[in-house]
């Protein structure tokens, strides 16, 4: 548990909130994720950190996209619309919004975006 706590969501979120110009205190966030983290397992396994996006929306510039490329580049709508699917509850087939984000991005890329995914295939 520490570290998935620790390698996939604190340190990440530490890294990003350093690239933003802040300085976050490491040392208390590893002190409250693990003193939350054990009090809070009493209730069953649930673990405290920080959430890299919650972060990069609040400790970043706030665009109508994420900096996270999703605007860059010849593919835009297909990468859009698989955002928009993951912060969704959509399911599909017993599928969580995280496959239904792969086949919605897919599938739009597919639909509108075709040229634009030729010329990627044709690149690589």
């Amino acid at each position: 548990m520490l570290v998935l706590i620790t390698v996939q969501a604190n340190i990440p979120a530490a890294v990003f909130s350093r690239g933003q110009g802040y300085e976050p205190l490491e040392r208390l966030i590893s002190v409250v994720g693990g003193v939350g983290t054990t009090g809070s397992s009493l209730l069953g396994a649930v673990g405290l950190s920080l959430s890299l996006p919650a972060t990069a929306y609040t400790a970043g510039p706030m665009p109508a996209l994420p900096q996270h490329g999703t605007g860059r580049g010849p593919l835009i709508w297909g990468p859009l619309f698989s955002f928009a699917i993951t912060l969704s509850e959509l399911t599909l087939f017993g599928f969580g919004p995280f496959f239904c984000a792969i086949v919605g991005g897919i599938g739009v890329s597919l639909l509108v975006e075709r040229p634009a995914l030729r010329g990627l295939h044709a690149s690589s």
